[in-house]
């Protein structure tokens, strides 16, 4: 990354803010106003009316883009995409950008009627609910007195006596009459008819005791009458709701048009944003920012066009500095995988390029399977081929597909199509031993191998941690850090190494049995260096007791063994259970049923334990060891569009 430093005069400031866009590769950063002799220079007030009026119209426009897909009976694609046109196609599409405003005010009027509409059908809904309990209540709901009496309708909990609230009435009033019309699991639904002299005394003596009054003054007929009145209003308000939501379907195909509203709306709007951010004095401008250093000679060209003055300049030490990681056409899809965890510090490693084919071979040996590896091949090809991904995305599949590919390799070394697939149906249906045999070896008949070869990557890929780690201790002037903390460590464990591989050599043996102790030794007298007091003296022996760490990262790498067994086992017995019903037309049909079934459940279930894993081992055993995280992600000022891809 370069330091980038820009004074420009204001007249250009909209040429260069609309260059800048479509540049795309400056990530512009905030700065405190600099006073100069004559104070002139000043940040620009933080509000920003016309950010704020394109912020509007753009929640407008994605309200109706929202409205035409929940209206219309096309299905979204399984992945988004973004259409892709030329900047100057794009520029004289949005010459009719008044009449994309009106197609878009026109579908956020006919969803507004939608909701009025389901606001009142809503309250229909409620009054309906609210009156169906006293269907059998025959007087017209808002009577309310007579010329002596009055009449209240209530609620009690269920759980409230009625007995007990009957004789509370009779008890305030002589003359007052409670009667049940209805109930339910909750409450029950009563009629009170007092003298109206007592009314007021007998209404306090039973909302004592939990009686509601329910009243109904909009309802001048019975509750069935106003039942029936309800249902078909209701009936019309959803009939209503349908005729504008078809309307709304009808206009799907100016869907396109509000889109491209949209994304042109959200240029401006970052535009103005970043004319926000800039420093001004009455006749000029200024900013600074990030830009990879590939990209100088394009800025060189746009800025001379501006009439600007720039200085590129190095980040210094204390610069905190955008990451964007730059690797090769295969290492690059693996990067999602880092960028889960963390981007790497700019003065750090980016570690992708080193663990991409860990990666892919520990997926390949944990699925292990070569049918599996095919089918998660060729699902991931066909959707890259059929979608254009970006981003992430892109990059999460076309690494799936290479640890497809690193799948059908290890599944053909261990023997593994579908399980023992071709062995099952041949011995069942054709009376026939004929099988795929492995190129190496069959992990379920000898595990041993496998997990002695699969300790052995462990120990490379730990080994090649900590060689990063030194490299980077090397680079930064700290050689002897290297020595003690890391080619140490190496010693220790590469003579264990030997001392196992030779042990039937007396020779052999010795040597690696020297070369651990010299280790060990070196760790001894220098794992205290940096520590002051007791603790230099000590620090030898926590450095050495470290050992139990490796050894357990080491065995973490069992679980490429366990994972490539569950896998085989499992499609295995998928294969028993297939082949029980014996053949002919029954058990064939039995066969493809479960294999079908069983297969693909044991292929969803083992690639996602081989992703979490196959990610844990990068993330603890290799990370471990000399990773430095806490990169913030280059994100720089560009056409930030969210349906078209505009491409020139």
């Amino acid at each position: 990354m370069k330091r980038l430093s820009v004074i420009g005069l204001d007249t250009a400031k909209e040429q260069f803010v609309s260059k800048l866009m479509d540049l795309g590769a400056l990530e512009v950063t905030d700065e405190d106003p600099q006073q100069g002799d004559a104070d002139e220079l000043a940040m620009v007030p933080g509000e920003n009316p016309a950010a704020a009026e394109l912020d509007q119209k753009i929640s407008d426009a994605e309200a109706a883009i929202e409205a035409l897909k929940e209206h219309s009976p096309v299905k979204s694609p399984l992945f988004f995409t973004r259409r892709e046109l030329k900047n100057t196609d794009f520029q004289s599409i949005l010459q009719h950008k008044a009449e994309f405003t009106e197609e878009m005010n026109g579908i956020l009027d006919l969803k507004e009627q939608i909701r009025k509409l389901n606001e009142q059908r809503n309250r229909k809904q409620s009054d309906l609910s609210s009156v169906t309990p006293w269907k059998a209540y025959t007087l017209p709901l808002n009577l309310t007195e007579t010329r002596c009496t009055d009449f209240t309708l209530g609620i009690i909990p269920s759980a409230v006596s009625f007995e007990d609230m009957q004789t509370a009435a009779a008890e305030a009033s002589e003359t007052a009459v409670l009667e049940k019309v209805n109930e339910d699991k909750e409450f029950r639904y009563l009629l009170l008819i007092t003298w109206k002299p007592d009314t007021a005394e007998v209404e306090e003596v039973l909302k004592q005791r939990g009686f509601t009054v329910a009243a109904f003054p909009e309802f001048d007929e019975n509750a069935e009458a106003a039942m029936v009145r309800l249902h078909n209003e209701i009936a019309e308000l959803t009939e209503e709701v349908q005729k504008v939501g078809k309307q709304i379907a009808d206009r799907y195909g100016q869907k396109t048009d509000i889109e491209n509203l949209h994304d042109q709306l959200i240029m401006e709007r970052d535009q103005e944003v970043l004319k926000g951010r800039l420093l001004n004095t009455r006749r000029t401008f200024r900013l600074t920012g990030w830009i990879p250093e590939e990209c100088m000679d394009a800025a060189k060209k746009m800025l001379d066009s501006c009439e600007c003055y720039y200085l590129f300049e190095d980040p210094t030490e204390d610069d905190t500095v955008p990451v964007l990681l730059e690797n090769n056409a295969f290492v690059t899809p693996f990067e999602s995988v880092t960028e889960m965890y963390s981007l790497p510090d700019y003065k750090g490693i980016d570690p992708t390029r080193w663990f991409s084919i860990f990666y892919a071979c520990f997926f390949g040996m944990m699925l292990s399977d070569a049918g599996y590896g095919v089918i998660l091949t060729i699902a991931t090809a066909v959707i890259l081929h059929k979608f254009k991904l970006e981003g992430n995305l892109y990059k999460m599949i076309r690494m799936f597909m290479y640890c497809g590919i690193s799948t059908i390799f290890w599944g053909a070394m261990f023997g593994g199509w579908f399980g023992n697939s071709v062995a099952a149906i041949s011995s069942t249906f054709f009376h026939s031993d004929a099988a795929i045999n492995p190129i190496w070896f069959d992990p379920i008949v000898d595990p041993t191998r496998l997990l002695i070869f699969s300790l052995g990557l462990g120990v490379v890929h730990i080994f090649l941690g900590m060689g990063l780690d030194a490299s980077m201790k090397i680079r930064r002037g700290h050689f002897w850090d290297a020595v003690f903390d890391d080619f140490s460590w190496y010693m220790v464990i590469g003579g264990i190494i030997v001392m196992i591989l030779m042990s039937g050599s007396s020779t052999g043996f010795h040597a690696g049995m020297y070369i651990m102790i010299a280790g060990f030794i070196i760790l001894l007298l220098t794992g205290g260096r940096d520590k002051k007091g007791i603790g230099r003296v000590i620090g030898g022996f926590t450095a050495i007791y470290n050992i139990t760490g490796f050894l357990s990262d080491i065995l973490s790498y069992a679980r490429l063994l366990a994972l490539g067994l569950a896998t085989g086992v499992i499609a295995q017995v998928v294969n028993t259970i297939g082949t029980l019903s014996g053949g002919g037309i029954k058990g064939a049909i039995i066969m493809l049923i479960v294999f079908v079934i069983g297969h693909l459940f044991n292929l969803a279930i083992n690639a996602l334990g081989a992703f979490v894993h196959t990610s844990r081992l990068q993330y603890i055993e290799f990370f471990g060891k000399f990773y430095e995280d806490g990169g913030e992600p280059f994100n720089p000022f560009r056409r930030d569009t969210k349906y078209v891809k505009l491409t020139d």
